[in-house]
């Protein structure tokens, strides 16, 4: 479990002295104070991996990882209609988080990839 305390330009977060080896999943993490006293640094999030879990081209997953944490992440796919199992999350530093996606009409990885971007409490 990690714990993310108020950050200030004078303080560091838990996790800058820390090396959570212990974090699971964004599931595991907890906050000491309310998110909007806490200063988050600029994430770098990256698509790891994407997937299509049917033939029909029409749910997908995709593997997501931030190199800090990202408090209450949205993925967007522009000009695609669907529905996300899980589209408002926190992701955890450097360990992959995952979200579905199933579209109501068949697309293309490459396409998706293109259209995709993130939305992130700061």
């Amino acid at each position: 479990m990690a714990f993310y305390p108020i950050r200030t330009p004078k303080t560091l977060t838990l996790a800058d002295i820390l090396k959570v080896k212990d974090l699971k999943d964004r599931h595991d993490i907890v906050f000491l104070d309310e998110p909007k006293h806490i200063a988050f640094k600029k994430p770098k999030i990256k698509i790891t991996r994407m997937k299509a879990l049917d033939k029909s081209k029409k749910r997908f997953e995709f593997g997501i990882i931030s190199d800090t944490l990202v408090k209450a992440l949205n993925l967007q796919i522009r000009g695609a209609k669907g529905a996300f199992d899980d589209n408002c999350f926190d992701v955890a530093p450097r360990i992959t988080g995952r979200i579905e996606v199933a579209l109501r009409k068949p697309s293309k990885t490459e396409d998706l990839l293109k259209t995709s971007h993130f939305t992130y409490y700061h």
